[in-house]
C-alpha cells in the first residue's frame, strides 16, 4: 500500500471516530422530556405535584426557558448570562441535561397567605446559596441584566404570584396585584424584550409528564396454567324438617378457591434520616435504626422461604438515598448476604439532614425500570418512623408560620395530607402494590428546633394516601407484629389466582325465596369463607324488613314493589328472581352461601293456594359462576341444578314427571309407604320380576324399549356435542361465546404439549 494511500485511510479513520465522539457527545448532553402545555391559567395552584417548564419566544424565534442557575452570578432566572434554548415538538422538549429549567408551584415562604391561592415559584434544583435560595421574587429593577424594569429574581423568601390568561393558549406571570401593571406584570429589557414597562410578557408554560415503563407482571406460564386446579360452583338442596308440611328446602352454594405462587421482586425503602437514631419505642437497649434493620432482615428471611425465587432489594432514604451505591451494584437479590450488605448499618448522622419520601420512592422506581424482571409482580414496603421534612422536592420551611396554640404546624399538615406524593403514585400507576408501616406517635421530628408537632392523624392520613388503599397502613411502634400481618397479606401478592367472582342463582318460576318466619323456620342468609361468618342476612317475621350484619341493625335493605320483595346486602342481593352472591377474590378458600326456599302452592305458605301436583320440580333456571380467571379472560362456569320432589297428599296417584331424587334426601312425603301419601309401592311378584327381569316381552313393551334406547343414544350424541358437565363461556373484545372444552380439558391438552 502507498504512502498516500495509508495517509488517506488514516484520516478517514480519524473522521469517523472524531464524527462518532461529536455525535455522542450531542447525544448525551441533551436532556429530554415528555410535556404537555397548560392553557388555563386557574389550572396552577400551589399545591401541585408536577414539575413545569416555563418558556418565552424571542424575537428572533428561538424558545428559551427559565432558569435556575447555580453558583454566584446575578440571580436572575433570565438574564444575559443566564438562559436555556429549547426545542418543543410532539410533545417532547429538548435541553441539555442539566435540570435546572424545572420548577415547582409551592406556597411563599415568606408569606402563608391567608386569602386566595397565589403560588411562588420555586426551583427544584439547588442553587445559589443552598436549598434556602430556591424561590423567585420579583425585582424592582435597576439592576444590571434586567434594563431597568421588573424582571424576577431568586430569593430566600420569594413572592406569590398571580397567573392571567394571555393571548392564545398563553399565561402572563404577575404580581399579587395584577392591576399594578405598571410594576407587577414581569418584563425583560435590552436582552430580550423590549417595550413598555407596563407590557408583560406572555409565557408558555408546560407540565412534565412523567411515567415508568415497568409494571407488575401478572403473566402466567402454560405450564403453571396446567397445574391449576379447576374453579366451579356446586348447589345443594336439602329438605327442611317437616318438608312434607311446608314444601320448605335449605340451598347450600358452594365454591373453592385455587391459587398458583407467582415471582415477585420486593424493594424494602427504609428510614435512614436523623430521627430513627433516637431510642426505640419497644426496646430502649436499641434505636429505632436497629429496629428498622433487624425487622427488615427478619421479613427478607421469611420472604425467600415462602418462594426461593422471590428478590429482594433495600433502599434507605433521609433527604437523599443513603446505599445508593451499593444498591446501584446489587440490585435485586436473592442471596440473603447481599441484601444484608443492602441493609448495612449505622451511617454518620452528623452529614445529611431531613426526610424526603420522594427520594426513596425515586430510586424504588429507577430499580424497578432497570433491574427488574418484566414477568415477576411487584412490591414495595415502606418503614418510617415519622414524617417528611421534604414532600415531592418542596421543604416544609417553604411553608414558613408560626405555630398556633396547639403547636401544629398547620399549612404543612394540609400540604401533605390533601397533596400526592409524585413518585408513589406514579408507581402506583405500574400495579406494584404498596404497603406502608409509619409510627402513630406524635411527631417533633419535623424539625428539632421549630418543634412542629405532627397529630398521629396526619401520619395515617399521609401514609395511609401512599399505600395503595388506607388498609396497607400498619404501625411502626408494633413492628414485628404488624410485619407478620403484611406477610400473611402478601400472600395474595405473591399468587396468581381468580378474581372478581360472581353467582347468580335464578330461581325456577315454582320456587319462591323464604323471606319471613313460617312455621318457627326462621329465614336467614348467611355467607361463610372458611366457615367464618362474613354476612348474615335476617328478616323481621312479617317480611317487611331485611337487615345485613354488615351494613348494620339500623339499616333496612329491604324494598318492597308491586308485591316483589328486593334486598341488597354488602355481597348478596336479591332481584325478585335471582340470588346473586359476590365472592371477589378465589384464593384458596372455601366459601358457602346458604339460604331458605320453598315450593310455591304447595302449603299454601304465603296464601298460594296448596294445589300444587305431585311431581319433580327444579330449584333454578340457572346458576352462574362468573370470575377473571388467572390469564384475565371473563369465564362463565354453569352448573348442574338440583330438583325437589313434591307428593300432593289429595293426589298421590299423579305424577306428572318422574320421582327421581337427585338431591340424595328422602322422598318428598317421607320413606315409600309411610306417612305424607307417597306413591303405593310395586307389589311383590312386580318387584321380583323386574328384579330377574322376567316380565313378559309384550309388543308394546318392545316398542316402548327400543324407542327408549333410540332416544338415549340421540340424547348422549347431542350431549356429548353441545355440552359438558360444566359449561364455559368466554367474554373477549366485547363478543361472549361458550368454550367447547372445560378447563380440565385445556389442562390436558397443554400437558400433552408438554410431553
Amino acid at each position: 500500500m502507498k504512502t498516500k494511500e495509508k495517509i488517506v485511510i488514516l484520516f478517514l479513520i480519524i473522521s469517523l471516530v472524531t464524527s462518532a465522539f461529536i455525535n455522542y457527545k450531542v447525544y448525551a448532553a441533551e436532556k429530554t422530556y415528555k410535556v404537555e402545555q397548560v392553557t388555563s391559567a386557574a389550572d396552577i395552584n400551589s399545591n401541585n405535584l408536577y414539575r413545569y417548564i416555563i418558556t418565552y419566544e424571542r424575537d428572533n424565534g428561538t424558545t428559551i426557558a427559565l432558569t435556575a442557575m447555580k453558583g454566584s452570578g446575578s440571580g436572575y432566572a433570565i438574564s444575559r448570562n443566564n438562559f436555556r434554548e429549547v426545542t418543543i415538538e410532539n410533545g417532547v422538549l429538548t435541553t441539555e441535561t442539566e435540570d435546572n429549567i424545572l420548577w415547582n408551584f409551592t406556597k411563599s415562604k415568606a408569606s402563608v397567605l391567608e386569602e386566595g391561592d397565589h403560588p411562588a415559584i420555586e426551583s427544584v434544583t439547588e442553587i445559589a446559596s443552598g436549598s434556602n435560595r430556591k424561590q423567585l421574587k420579583i425585582s424592582s429593577g435597576g439592576s444590571s441584566g434586567n434594563g431597568g424594569y421588573p424582571g424576577i429574581r431568586f430569593s430566600e423568601n420569594g413572592n406569590g404570584f398571580t397567573f392571567e390568561q394571555g393571548e392564545g393558549n398563553t399565561i402572563k406571570i404577575c404580581g399579587i396585584n395584577c392591576e399594578d401593571t405598571e410594576n407587577n406584570y414581569l418584563t425583560f429589557g435590552n436582552y430580550f424584550k423590549k417595550g413598555p414597562q407596563d407590557e408583560a410578557i406572555n409565557f408558555k408554560i408546560y407540565k412534565v409528564v412523567k411515567e415508568y415503563n415497568y409494571e407488575s407482571s401478572h403473566f402466567i406460564s402454560s405450564e403453571q396454567l396446567a397445574q391449576m386446579e379447576d374453579v366451579s360452583v356446586k348447589k345443594e338442596v336439602n329438605e327442611y324438617v317437616n318438608y312434607g308440611d311446608t314444601g320448605i328446602a335449605l340451598v347450600s352454594l358452594k365454591t373453592k378457591g385455587t391459587s398458583m405462587e407467582k415471582n415477585c421482586d420486593i424493594i424494602l425503602i427504609l428510614d435512614d434520616s436523623t430521627s430513627v437514631y433516637t431510642e426505640a419505642p419497644q426496646d430502649n437497649s436499641k434505636t429505632r435504626a436497629q429496629i428498622i434493620r433487624e425487622d427488615a432482615l427478619m421479613f427478607s428471611e421469611k420472604i425467600l422461604a415462602t418462594n426461593p425465587d422471590n428478590r429482594i432489594c433495600v433502599i434507605k432514604f433521609g433527604r437523599y438515598v443513603t446505599n445508593e451505591d451499593v444498591v446501584d451494584e446489587i440490585g435485586f437479590s436473592n442471596d440473603i448476604d447481599k441484601i444484608e450488605q443492602m441493609i448495612g448499618g449505622d451511617r454518620d448522622i452528623s452529614t445529611g439532614f431531613g426526610t424526603d419520601f420522594s427520594s426513596g420512592f425515586r430510586k424504588a422506581n429507577e430499580v424497578f425500570e432497570a433491574k427488574s424482571s418484566p414477568d415477576h409482580g411487584k412490591v414495595v414496603l415502606f418503614i418510617s418512623d415519622g414524617m417528611p421534612s421534604y414532600y415531592n422536592g418542596i421543604s416544609y420551611s417553604t411553608f414558613s408560620e408560626t405555630p398556633d396554640s396547639t403547636g401544629e404546624a398547620t399549612n404543612w399538615i394540609n400540604f401533605i395530607t390533601k397533596t400526592p406524593l409524585d413518585e408513589a403514585m406514579l408507581m402506583s400507576k405500574t400495579g406494584t402494590a404498596i404497603y406502608t408501616v409509619g409510627s402513630l406517635e406524635e411527631s417533633t421530628s419535623v424539625n428539632g428546633s421549630d418543634g412542629y408537632i405532627l397529630p398521629a392523624q396526619t401520619t395515617k392520613d399521609v401514609l395511609s394516601n401512599v399505600a395503595t388503599g388506607s388498609a396497607n397502613f400498619y404501625d411502626f411502634d408494633k413492628i414485628e407484629t404488624e410485619l407478620e400481618n403484611i406477610l400473611n397479606r402478601l400472600a395474595k401478592e405473591f399468587n396468581y389466582y381468580p378474581t372478581n367472582a360472581e353467582v347468580k342463582d335464578k330461581i325456577s318460576t315454582d320456587i319462591a325465596l323464604l323471606d319471613r318466619k313460617v312455621n318457627e323456620v326462621v329465614p336467614e342468609i348467611v355467607f361463610k369463607r372458611n366457615n367464618e361468618e362474613v354476612e348474615r342476612i335476617t328478616f323481621s317475621d312479617d317480611g317487611t324488613e331485611a337487615h345485613s350484619s354488615v351494613l348494620g341493625p339500623d339499616v333496612n335493605i329491604l324494598s318492597t314493589t308491586n308485591g316483589v320483595s328486593t334486598f341488597d346486602g354488602k355481597y348478596v342481593s336479591f332481584d325478585g328472581n335471582t340470588v346473586t352472591w359476590k365472592i371477589g377474590d378465589l384464593f384458596r378458600d372455601e366459601f358457602q352461601l346458604d339460604y331458605y326456599i320453598y315450593l310455591k302452592k304447595a302449603a299454601n305458605l304465603n296464601g298460594d293456594g296448596n294445589d300444587l301436583p305431585t311431581g319433580t320440580y327444579p330449584t333454578s333456571d340457572t346458576v352462574t359462576l362468573t370470575y377473571t380467571d388467572v390469564t384475565n379472560e371473563e369465564v362463565v362456569e354453569e352448573t348442574e341444578k338440583p330438583t325437589l320432589n313434591w307428593v300432593n297428599p289429595k293426589q298421590p296417584e299423579k305424577n306428572n314427571n318422574n320421582n327421581s331424587n337427585p338431591t340424595g334426601g328422602a322422598p318428598a312425603g317421607g320413606a315409600p309407604g309411610g306417612d305424607g301419601g307417597a306413591v303405593p309401592a310395586a307389589t311383590n311378584n312386580q318387584a321380583k320380576a323386574k328384579k330377574n327381569n322376567l316380565l313378559p316381552m309384550t309388543g308394546d313393551n318392545i316398542s316402548v324399549t327400543a324407542l327408549s334406547i333410540l332416544l338415549i343414544v340421540v340424547f348422549i350424541n347431542v350431549y356429548q356435542i353441545r355440552f359438558s358437565k360444566t359449561r364455559r363461556k368466554v367474554t373477549r373484545y366485547g363478543v361472549t361465546s361458550y368454550r367447547k372444552t372445560t378447563h380440565k380439558q385445556r389442562k390436558s391438552r397443554i400437558e400433552r404439549e408438554m410431553d
